[in-house]
């Protein structure tokens, strides 16, 4: 696995770390929660891959997995209106009509152009879902902030009135 990869890699796992700490702050994030693991679990099975097959064939998979996803987020979406659900799912779309125009072609000089094409999709991507886990761990932290002070405040008043 080259630099590019790795950074993908580790950029994704930071993503999916945000989200999983979301859904332990809220349930309203685990939407958010199971579209990085899909995501995560799509990259993993693409690193799996490109080890075991040249390119342009180790991305033959590509279309089904944004398929995939974009399945799953226009559902999510239309269960609660999310506005990362949505972007998540135009995100795909676009990567579907990238895959559909690259196949279609046959043009092996376009293989570049491709995966730079794909790779900037690819981090609107973990940008929309760490943005939308990390609006879930703000508002937990915020609420738990909240909670403590009115703790504290509350302890003050009974150990005043004593």
């Amino acid at each position: 696995m080259g630099p590019l990869a790795t950074a993908y890699t580790l950029a994704t796992l930071a993503m999916f770390l945000v989200c999983a700490i979301a859904r332990n702050c809220t349930d309203d994030a685990d939407r958010v929660a199971r579209a990085a693991a899909w995501l995560a679990f799509g990259v993993g099975m693409s690193r799996i891959v490109s080890a075991l097959v040249p390119a342009p064939w180790s991305m033959a998979h590509y279309p089904a997995q944004d398929l995939f996803m974009l399945a799953l987020c226009l559902g999510w979406f239309q269960v609660r209106r999310e506005w990362w659900a949505v972007l998540l799912a135009t995100c795909f779309a676009v990567q579907l009509y990238m895959h559909a125009a690259f196949w279609w072609a046959h043009d092996a000089s376009a293989l570049r152009s491709y995966i730079i094409q794909n790779n900037a999709v690819f981090i609107a991507e973990l940008l929309i879902l760490t943005v939308a886990g990390g609006r879930y761990v703000v508002a937990g932290i915020g609420a738990r902030l909240r909670m403590l002070g009115g703790w504290h405040r509350s302890r003050l008043a009974y150990v005043g009135a004593s």
